[in-house]
């Protein structure tokens, strides 16, 4: 027993190898199934964005994205080497993976390696982090970014150098191009630092003058960085008629404080929960480890700061309604915290007589709870499914066929549909007047072909409004159905 619990002990000091392994495992689910779940709308969207030219890029990006212009960038140079589906979520991918060890660099700024080893372990097999590692969207990236920013920003506040401050200053750059929650956590450090430099008695002058000096080229270059995305991007996004105003879903309508006491309560309570259940589903698994890492280190000023404030700043601005403050993949560069507060946790735990048996079974519950959530998305196809109605229609079109493509199916559709056959009709969004979907389907039935009607990712009534339209005129046949998606035939 005396070797078992020292050859346990060596393992731990062992980082390469312990980290190596959580880093593999991390790697093996994030690669698993990759290309399993097809691409759905938003990824399909942005494989079209990235399309073309940089600047043809940059421009589509602003007109139809939310995001800033830099993940787009990087799949161009992607879809240049190959645009399998496992090819265009390979940036996100590797991001989700070299998360891994982010986390751990992160972690070890105010924790012994135990508590690293299990923030690396919980960011290795969220299903959070799996789920946005196997999505053609910046979400994974924007985690990895922020685990590096808070890394360089805490090891230069706890002992100031121009290389640490330097990086922090490239690192705020990058997260501005990378994702607009990313600005919000630049602004975030940028208080706290200021807060360091009016509040923390231990540092010399030396010191403060070095990190005041470092705070200012910090804000010069995060400014800067602010403006050429603005310029590129956001400008376009927040006019009438981009992307950011025209969609007229209730989608992340709850994020947004409209206005009401009950509508504040439930910011407050309600949604503050879910940003933690999304970090780690499910997650009474590791909330435990999160409350007692809070409690031992409540007057750690630093790392409470770091926690407290990003939420708080993202809060206040869902209460703006200007960004959504929810437990969605919106607020993954709020997820690094929560997880290093549990690691802190588990280091007091290991810290304690016995702590050994304790740890391991609180890391048992942990990793049993979150393996098995993770394997559950791993199993399934995803919740839009259009590749089967598209290999059929494959083989059944003819050249004069007509092909209706709703529109919220086109960009997935035009992805996977490689046939010259059949004469495509591409639906417009008229979801502010969906009766102009009628119309289109009107102009088809002149030409007396056969009509083809895919639909996926629909909303509301409108593919009810289109088949009731076709239906009083020509007989409309169901072909297939499947996960979200619909093909038909008109005889």
């Amino acid at each position: 027993m005396t070797q078992q619990l020292s050859f346990l002990r060596s393992l731990r000091q062992n980082t390469f190898v312990v980290l190596g392994l959580i880093t593999l495992l991390g790697a093996v689910l994030r690669l698993f199934h990759l290309d399993y779940k097809p691409l759905w709308l938003d990824e399909a969207v942005l494989y079209w964005i990235s399309k073309g030219n940089i600047s043809d890029v940059i421009i589509q990006n602003a007109t139809r994205n939310s995001a800033p212009p830099l993940f787009a960038v990087l799949l161009h140079l992607i879809i240049q080497v190959g645009d399998s589906e496992s090819m265009l979520r390979s940036i996100s991918c590797a991001a989700g993976i070299a998360a891994i060890p982010s986390m751990y660099f992160l972690a070890r700024n105010f924790m012994p390696r135990g508590g690293a080893y299990l923030c690396a372990f919980v960011a290795a097999i969220s299903q959070s982090q799996v789920i946005y590692s196997q999505q053609l969207r910046e979400y994974s990236l924007s985690f990895f970014v922020a685990c590096l920013l808070i890394a360089f920003f805490v090891r230069n506040i706890q002992k100031p150098n121009w290389k640490d401050g330097a990086m922090l200053s490239v690192m705020s750059a990058v997260a501005v191009f990378c994702q607009y929650g990313l600005s919000l956590l630049v602004f975030s450090l940028a208080i706290i630092s200021l807060l360091n430099l009016a509040f923390n008695k231990e540092q010399n002058s030396d010191a403060k003058r070095l990190l005041f000096y470092q705070w200012v080229v910090n804000q010069l270059v995060a400014l800067i960085a602010v403006f050429a995305v603005y310029s590129l991007s956001l400008k376009f996004q927040m006019q009438a008629g981009g992307f950011a105003t025209s969609a007229t879903s209730n989608y992340l309508a709850g994020a947004y404080w409209d206005g009401s006491p009950a509508s504040l309560f439930r910011l407050v309570f309600r949604n503050t929960f879910r940003i933690f259940s999304f970090a780690y589903p499910p997650i009474w698994s590791l909330l435990p480890l999160f409350l007692l890492g809070l409690a031992i280190n409540f007057k750690k000023r630093l790392p409470l700061q770091l926690l407290v404030v990003p939420l708080l700043c993202t809060f206040i601005a869902a209460c703006l309604r200007k960004y959504p403050y929810d437990g969605a993949r919106q607020i993954m560069f709020l997820l690094p915290m929560i997880y290093v507060f549990a690691g802190l946790g588990f280091t007091y735990l290991l810290s304690q007589k016995k702590g050994v048996i304790f740890a391991t079974i609180a890391i048992a519950i942990v990793g049993v709870a979150g393996l098995k959530r993770t394997k559950d998305y791993l199993m399934v196809t995803g919740d839009e499914d259009i590749r089967p109605a598209v290999r059929l229609l494959t083989k059944s079109v003819k050249t004069d066929d007509v092909i209706y493509v709703y529109n919220g199916s086109v960009s997935a559709f035009s992805y996977y549909y490689r046939s010259p056959n059949g004469h495509r009709v591409y639906s417009k969004a008229n979801r502010l007047n969906p009766q102009e979907y009628a119309k289109e389907v009107d102009a088809l039935l002149p030409a007396n072909r056969k009509i083809w009607l895919i639909f996926s990712h629909t909303y509301g009534q409108e593919r009810e409004i289109v088949l009731n339209q076709l239906s009083a005129k020509r007989k409309v046949e169901l072909v297939m159905q499947k996960k979200n998606s619909w093909l038909y035939v008109t005889r």
